[in-house]
């Protein structure tokens, strides 16, 4: 079961990374983009591979004892790369210093791998271990090499990320969901690097003598696989909470949808797999076909007498002239008359979901039942 948590961090990653294909396949030659597809599947990977199940798998199909340790290593360095790249496409995008940057990157992570696997050769670990690999061989010369000189990058590469994630929220034009994944992005990344101090310093107990077993194969297991969840978290934020907003949009736009879509012709052909933002694009240009339909029956003095109502009863500016709006349009649906002066509609996204909230408010009703009295009369 305890093993089980590998594989359920690693479809977290590779879900973030489903999420992300369709952009990938639209925009391939986007760095900003493949990197960020890169860091989801080397950290998916990482965790796939790092399952004690995996471990053995590698270990008993190639037949060399632990050689799953370099592996898992050369993959992880693999994802802080990934990581380092997609900060300097972040911060330099289009440019040759990014890829500048990115190269170096990319050549220090070889010289890590290669450096890995000489120094596993070089060493000797003849006995499997699955989970405290780095607190059992502390002592043992180029093994220990080898794991310090993993952790080391490991926590140098997170530290370097997290302060770059700091760096890149705290800018002005950066605001909203992106800002907040970016602030998720630092705590996961903080724990990396926690992650890093915290086996470092069980390597470096155990060869002090101290008995460090727990602190490095399950203190510190823990602080990564919360990183990696929260790491994965921040970089689909952006994306997922656009879709929310869409979602929420098109959900609150329902009651002045359905009070205007007889008046328009207007239809959009959407299948169930129909992304949020084209549906609420569907439903905004329902509500704007609707209201250029029902425009010369718009009456001002209709909407200046729901929104005085309404400030009257405490309302907002912004809220009051929402509801006179939401009022203007019921009694154009209503009486088909002709104004002697057209009234001016907002058509923000944002103010067409305050009118179609104020669809149903009090005021709006009791103006709409005044005027069917009137019509029936």
């Amino acid at each position: 079961m305890a093993g089980a948590i590998y594989y359920l961090v690693a479809l977290v990653l590779w879900g973030a990374l489903a999420l992300k294909v369709p952009a990938l396949r639209r925009d391939w030659n986007d760095p900003i983009i493949r990197a960020m597809c890169a860091v989801v599947l080397f950290a998916g990977a990482s965790w796939a591979l790092a399952a004690p199940s995996s471990i053995a798998a590698i270990n008993h199909t190639t037949g060399t004892p632990n050689i799953a340790a370099p592996v898992v290593y050369a993959v992880s360095t693999a994802y802080s790369t990934a990581c380092l790249t997609l900060m300097a496409c972040w911060a330099y995008p289009d440019s040759d210093r990014a890829r500048r940057i990115s190269r170096m990157w990319m050549l220090i992570c070889i010289f890590v791998c290669v450096a890995l696997f000489v120094l596993f050769f070089l060493g000797n670990a003849p006995l499997e271990r699955r989970r405290d690999l780095a607190v059992y061989y502390a002592n043992t010369p180029f093994i220990s090499v080898m794991i310090i000189l993993y952790l080391v990058t490991d926590t140098i590469a997170a530290a370097i990320t997290s302060m770059l994630c700091v760096v890149w929220a705290t800018r002005s034009r950066i605001s909203g969901w992106s800002r907040t994944g970016l602030l998720v992005l630092v705590t996961g990344f903080t724990l990396n690097a926690a992650f890093g101090v915290v086996t470092l310093t069980a390597v470096i107990g155990t060869r002090m003598g101290h008995e460090m077993t727990f602190l490095g194969a399950t203190m510190a297991p823990r602080l990564v696989a919360l990183g990696a969840i929260l790491v994965s978290v921040g970089y689909i934020l952006p994306v997922a909470g656009t879709r929310i907003d869409s979602t929420l949009a098109y959900i609150r736009l329902a009651p002045l949808s359905r009070h205007l879509h007889d008046n328009t012709k207007y239809t959009m052909h959407l299948s169930r797999w129909s992304s949020a933002q084209m549906r609420l694009t569907s439903r905004q240009t329902v509500i704007q076909d609707g209201i250029i339909r029902i425009a010369r029956y718009l009456d001002p003095a209709v909407q200046h007498s729901a929104e005085q109502s309404a400030l009257a009863s405490g309302a907002t500016r912004r809220d009051a002239q929402a509801i006179g709006d939401a009022a203007m349009l019921v009694i154009a649906a209503i009486r088909r008359t002709q104004p002697h002066q057209p009234a001016q509609l907002v058509t923000s996204l944002d103010h067409l979901v305050r009118v179609s909230r104020a669809i149903h408010t009090p005021i709006v009703e009791s103006v709409r039942d005044r005027a069917l009295e009137s019509q029936r009369a």
